[in-house]
């Protein structure tokens, strides 16, 4: 127990101390919850980055009092800065019976993946076989290999072009003493902090009851769930993607700049999770050349740089690892083709299986009914497009490259909607939205 408190503190402080550090009238409490273990990961994944991969550098203590000492400073900050008496209030005489049973299933659902999580240690293939396997390395070697020879170049095994985050996270608990189920508690807490931001915005667009029932359909979504403790890194883009384009979605609605500025840093991030989060930053450039060209929310230039900022400073030392030892975002070779014949298990993997139970089937559904009010509404229509955009290039990639052989197969057609599953959710409530209920925390 003391070693998951320790690195909770690692991660989580130097987040909440991000978000703290933001204006007030930037993210309400949910927000700040949510992206506290978000941020925090992120910024200790980057500094291991920085220091294995970009300065070479070998294991020493003096990173371990670092990262405990960046834990402890964050702490102090966040004792200092929070209004510790406004974090857990919870308006109760506004929440109704339906919506005390909606919440409840979500806790029991929370509860049942604690339990998977913590009975079994990340034995799913893909995390032995890759995930857990760099950091394993690391830990033994100490150092990551540059040798292009070795076995054991850049830390692996198979697929050195991966990045590197949920490897560098595996490997931080590791260092800190945490093994078996107790590391699957990174893909729990980001199922926890991806229901908290989901769960936030559409409860604040269409009130406590019908957000809670949507926000269970996300959670009981049997995929997600499964994927809420095997480590795999499915889930975590799809936080950081959803996160990004919530924020993404206010900036339509509103226009402040600051929601577009967290967008950008969020979305920048998927692809430090995982290679197809360029799927994401692309359709977040799509949306904002929308935005541009049809003069939804005017920015000027001062903006427009902060905001390309934000987008390509947190994948910069990504960007030149893979360039100075030439590795792209192909798993295998690379071929180009046209393979129609992935268009069914498409309509399997989406419609028939059991992975989504039938909310792509409801979805489809709500889309056509939500025509008339999409196209009246300029923000709307450039939402949906963005959304849309996402699924034309999950579709191009599987039908005209290699990718098509791991959609015949059914080994990562599915998984790759993971991310698009909370951001449809999250789409719904902002078409439907008439009025502003306010969030659960306040």
């Amino acid at each position: 127990m003391l070693t998951v408190i320790l690195c909770l503190t690692t991660l989580i402080f130097p987040g909440a101390a991000i978000v703290l550090l933001l204006p007030k009238h930037i993210l309400n409490v949910a927000q700040k919850w949510s992206l506290s273990f978000g941020f925090g990961s992120a910024v200790v994944t980057l500094e291991l980055f920085l220091y294995f991969v970009i300065f070479r550098l070998a294991f020493s203590q003096v990173l371990v009092y670092f990262l405990i000492i960046q834990a402890l400073v964050s702490l102090g900050l966040v004792i200092f800065k929070i209004p510790w008496q406004r974090q857990f209030i919870f308006k109760v005489k506004k929440v109704n019976v339906i919506a005390w049973l909606f919440g409840a299933l979500i806790v029991l659902l929370l509860f049942f993946s604690l339990v998977q999580a913590l009975g079994k240690p990340p034995v799913a293939f893909d995390n032995i076989a890759f995930w857990g396997m760099r950091a394993k390395i690391l830990l033994t070697d100490h150092k990551i290999n540059f040798d292009p020879h070795a076995a054991n170049y850049l830390a692996t095994f198979s697929h050195s072009n991966y990045p590197w985050h949920l490897s560098f996270l595996e490997y931080w608990w590791q260092v800190l003493g945490a093994s078996g189920g107790e590391l699957n508690l990174i893909s729990w807490l980001y199922f926890v902090s991806l229901l908290i931001i989901v769960g936030d915005f559409v409860i604040r667009r269409l009130g406590t009851a019908k957000g809670l029932l949507l926000t269970l359909v996300l959670a009981s979504q049997p995929l997600l769930f499964y994927h809420a403790s095997n480590n795999y890194a499915d889930l975590i883009i799809g936080f950081y993607a959803a996160a990004a384009f919530i924020f993404l979605f206010q900036w339509l609605e509103k226009g402040r700049h600051s929601d577009l500025l967290l967008a950008a840093v969020l979305v920048s991030w998927t692809i430090c999770v995982k290679n197809y989060g360029i799927f994401y930053i692309l359709s977040f450039l799509f949306v904002l050349a929308l935005s541009y060209f049809s003069k939804l929310h005017k920015q000027n230039i001062k903006q427009w740089f902060f905001t390309g900022l934000a987008l390509f400073l947190p994948l910069l030392p990504l960007a030149l690892f893979k360039i100075i030892f030439h590795l792209d975002l192909h798993n295998t070779q690379a071929s180009y083709g046209w393979h129609p014949e992935v268009f069914y298990p498409f309509f399997q993997v989406l419609f028939i299986s059991n992975d989504w139970n039938i909310w792509f089937c409801a979805f489809c559904v709500m889309m056509v009914v939500l025509v008339p009010r999409i196209r009246r509404d300029k923000k709307l229509i450039i939402a949906w497009l963005g959304f849309l955009s996402v699924i034309a290039i999950i579709v191009v990639i599987f039908l005209v490259t290699e990718n098509y052989q791991w959609a015949l197969d059914h080994t990562a057609l599915s998984r790759a909607f993971i991310p698009v599953v909370p951001i449809s959710i999250a789409l719904i409530a902002f078409t439907l939205k008439d009025k502003n209920y306010g969030t659960l925390l306040s």
